[in-house]
Parts: C-alpha cells; structure tokens; sequence
C-alpha cells in the first residue's frame, strides 16, 4: 500500500514539474506570440541579440530580440543564416516571451 502511495506521488510530482517547465519555457498553450515589423537597427550575432526600430503611432521605438539556434530566417522563400541580416534591413519578426526576453520564433528578411 505505501509503494502506491509514493508511485502515485511521485507521478503526480512529475507531471506538475513538466506542466510548469512548459509554461515557463513557452512552450505551454498560454505562450502569447506576437509579430513586430520595422527595421534593423543594432545585431549582436555574439550574443544572439537583434534590435529592430519599429513605429507605432508614429512613435520610434526600438525592441531587442534573443535569436536562438532554432529560430528561423527567410529571406523570401529561401533560408539564411543570422549573420546573413544586416543593419537597416526590413523584418517582420514573430516572438514569444520568455524568461530570457522577447525570443525571435521567426525572422523574416523583404528582399
């Protein structure tokens, strides 16, 4: 009787540290996703870092996005690499926050 008591314990630890490792790593059905377009103003291909100079309202603002490894970059049709994107390029990028800030899910280059 107490093996079952621990086994369901430990079951049910395992499957609220996975549900809390979703949400906190985006990837849970709550992550927000939004789309940014304007133009690249500063690349950080060191630390993986792209801000992009957008208007709103006729407003400049500058927003910083973290580029991983998996996220992905098209210019047109056709993939390219991070350090391919260049200062005052035109992107539409799709994010979704996470803990090490606005994380780039995919950047698009106009051509």
């Amino acid at each position: 009787m107490k093996k079952k008591i621990v086994l369901l314990g430990v079951l049910i630890s395992l499957c609220i540290s996975s549900y809390c490792y979703s949400q906190v790593s985006g990837q849970g059905q709550g992550a927000e996703v939004g789309v940014a377009q304007g133009s690249v103003s500063d690349i950080d291909w060191v630390a993986g870092e792209l801000v992009v100079r957008t208007y709103d309202f006729n407003t400049a603002d500058e927003t910083t996005f973290v580029v991983a490894r998996e996220t992905k970059i098209l210019k047109g049709t056709r993939e390219i690499s991070f350090s391919d994107i260049l200062q005052s390029d035109q992107v539409t990028v799709t994010f979704s926050s996470s803990l090490a800030g606005l994380k780039a899910l995919k950047i698009v280059v106009q051509e």
